[in-house]
């Protein structure tokens, strides 16, 4: 393991110098402008550079800029040019299969780079075809997200999910208006989860490349559409059974202790504790909040420099902007390996160039807080509005009401 570690360090320090161009055997002076153009655009980090040396045909942009985004968070050590054989081409199937159709594939390059902490390979080497267009060589590897057939795989699914959603609003109203029959809101509940489904199906095919930045966005409005399902659900059960005296919940207790001042808010001491402690929490969300905002209304770059990296993954950074210096901390991407002196990406304030971030997305912190506390509050909330039948009862006191009466279900009830 100590030569692993060792071994991890010097591959990090040798890529963060520059990556080793292994060309063909006699290059032609194509190639070595080719190989010598993708070394430097890789040791820079120059995205755009890279986005030139590809030829796009109907790919969308931002997917190309997006795939190099992700493989330059990773230094290489070495790049390597191969030409093709046709002789030799059943060897070269699986990367054909993401090549040009239009560009014969004539030259394969091997990014060549070196593993993360824990991983099980020695290095990991990407493969990208590579074929003659207009008079110079370019990278033809496919960079669109979905297939057309895929894309209407989706699109039709979204529509599915619509109808179905139509189908559960109009039966939830045409129970509505029969007055004998006693109204049930769970059709509703899944009529909006498959509305929330089928949009998010749609932004996947129209703002992907959002999404994709933000991959915490994508769960929420299914995972809401989920929790009002199962909310309106709990609450048809509940109204089967009557009106159940509501017992007082751990909150409601906290909540007249403070106001009465009684139990552990009886001393001075700890109700001041407790409002330093809101306060600080508060002032916590709402720096993070600003700095946030102050970095995605004014958003610059600049290359820094990777000063220190602690045991538990922190990323501490340095960066210079109008001849003064700056350092920061971030905990970067976890596909990537970050060697003390390597250039790393400063995205910064322009208005505060003090506020900066390694991480892509400002509020990643902030999203990770507000899905825990939507998960935590859900289930508290459908564990108060779920509560079971037999056990309300028995604490209200209703006597009588300790076995609940179960009703059978007709053929045309809903779940």
């Amino acid at each position: 393991m100590l030569f692993r570690l060792v071994l991890i360090q010097l591959l990090g320090l040798f890529a963060a110098r520059g990556a080793n161009l292994v060309l063909p055997p006699s290059p032609t002076s194509e190639e070595r402008d080719f190989g010598a153009s993708l070394t430097a655009a890789l040791s820079s980090g120059n995205v755009a550079q890279l986005a030139a040396l590809h030829y796009c045909e109907a790919d969308e942009p931002w997917a190309v800029e997006w795939y190099f985004e992700r493989l330059v968070r990773k230094p290489c050590t070495e790049i390597r040019l191969e030409r093709v054989d046709p002789a030799k081409a059943a060897a070269y199937q699986e990367i054909e299969k993401e090549s040009r159709p239009s560009l014969p594939m004539r030259w394969v390059v091997l990014l060549i780079q070196p593993p993360l902490l824990y991983e099980a390979t020695d290095t990991v080497t990407n493969r990208v075809s590579a074929g003659w267009w207009n008079g110079r060589i370019v990278m033809t590897r496919r960079m669109a997200v979905f297939t057309p057939f895929q894309k209407q795989l989706v699109l039709a699914a979204s529509i599915a999910c619509g109808l179905g959603a139509l189908w559960y609003l109009l039966s939830f109203f045409r129970a509505r208006r029969r007055s004998q029959e006693v109204l049930r809101y769970a059709p509703l509940g899944l009529s909006l989860l498959l509305t929330l489904t089928a949009l998010e199906m749609a932004a996947v095919l129209l703002a992907l490349p959002m999404l994709i930045r933000h991959p915490l966005w994508l769960p929420m409005p299914v995972l809401a559409g989920v929790l009002a399902c199962l909310a309106l659900s709990r609450y048809d059960e509940n109204r089967k059974a009557g009106p159940i005296p509501a017992k007082p919940g751990p909150l409601t207790g906290l909540r007249s202790a403070w106001r009465l001042h009684t139990g552990p808010f009886a001393r001075p001491e700890s109700r001041a504790a407790i409002l330093l402690l809101a306060l600080c929490a508060f002032g916590f969300l709402a720096h993070n909040l600003w700095r946030g905002l102050t970095i995605s209304l004014n958003p610059q770059h600049v290359q820094g420099v990777v000063t220190s990296v602690t045991h538990r993954g922190s990323i501490h950074y340095s960066y210079v902007v109008a001849e003064h210096e700056y350092s920061s901390s971030g905990r970067g991407d976890s596909d990537r390996y970050y060697p003390v002196g390597s250039p790393i990406d400063v995205k910064y304030a322009a208005s505060h160039p003090a506020y900066s971030t390694i991480d892509g997305d400002p509020f990643i912190f902030l999203e990770q807080l507000a899905c825990a506390g939507a998960f935590v509050g859900g289930i508290f909330w459908l564990r108060r509005i779920g509560r079971p039948k037999q056990a309300a009862q028995a604490d209200s006191g209703i006597p009588g009401t300790a076995q609940a009466s179960r009703t059978p279900k007709r053929k045309d009830e809903f779940w």
